[in-house]
């Protein structure tokens, strides 16, 4: 969900619905990209096999819904964080990753991490 959006949630903003005045909700944010972001990312691999090898990383980074949004300079520093491990396998069509990353700073509608698969990108 991009930061944004994500502080309106976090400071109680409300909507009307119904005639009525009601807290701002995940739910009510179906957005889940954005326009501008941020995503440094530091990863250690150590190889097993010439085949297999394992990686350890940190992700972090954040989106948010345009460019208007950011009010200062420091709102560019208001990073998400991610830890995790996977398993790399080099393959003669090219390299694939199993990773699974957990949230470390989870928010109330947030998942506690999840898995991830990629080709090509080590």
């Amino acid at each position: 969900m991009p930061e944004d959006l994500a502080q309106k949630i976090l400071s109680g903003e409300t909507v009307r619905e119904d005639g009525q005045e009601r807290p701002l909700d995940a739910s009510d944010v179906p957005v889940r990209g954005g326009n501008l972001f941020v995503c440094p990312r530091i990863e250690l691999r150590a190889p097993l096999t010439d085949t297999f090898g394992l990686g350890l990383f940190l992700d972090t980074g954040n989106v948010w819904s345009s460019e208007d949004s950011i009010g200062t300079p420091m709102d560019l520093l208001r990073l998400r964080y991610a830890a995790g491990a996977g398993l790399r396998l080099a393959t003669p069509i090219g390299p694939l990753a199993f990773d699974y990353g957990f949230n470390l700073i989870r928010r109330p509608w947030e998942d506690l991490g999840a898995l991830h698969f990629s080709v090509g990108v080590f």
